[in-house]
């Protein structure tokens, strides 16, 4: 789950991020890598205090489909999601949404 995570749905941010760095040197894709490896290691990590046979389950199953919806939108309409957005979602009702 932490490898499909990291890779599938950061796609957006792993795309700035090469360019940002551009590596062009043994050392810079080094880095590329070793930012790679950590972000997986710490999501590794993050993931495993779920990891009781009765919670990691229903925890995917909240977990999973947010962050594809993040991943789509972010994708798709290049928006940033941090606070802000996430109290607008809660905060609009449906005469805004029309």
């Amino acid at each position: 789950m932490a490898a499909y995570f990291v890779a599938v749905l950061n796609i957006a941010f792993w795309q700035q991020f090469l360019a940002a760095v551009a590596p062009r040197t043994t050392y810079e894709l080094l880095f590329v890598v070793a930012t790679m490896v950590v972000a997986f290691c710490l999501l590794a990590l993050f993931l495993g205090l779920f990891a009781l046979p009765r919670v990691f389950k229903p925890v995917m199953t909240v977990l999973l489909p947010m962050s594809a919806a993040a991943a789509y939108f972010i994708n798709e309409y290049g928006v940033v999601i941090d606070v802000d957005m996430v109290r607008n979602v809660f905060l609009t009702n449906q005469a805004e949404s029309r």
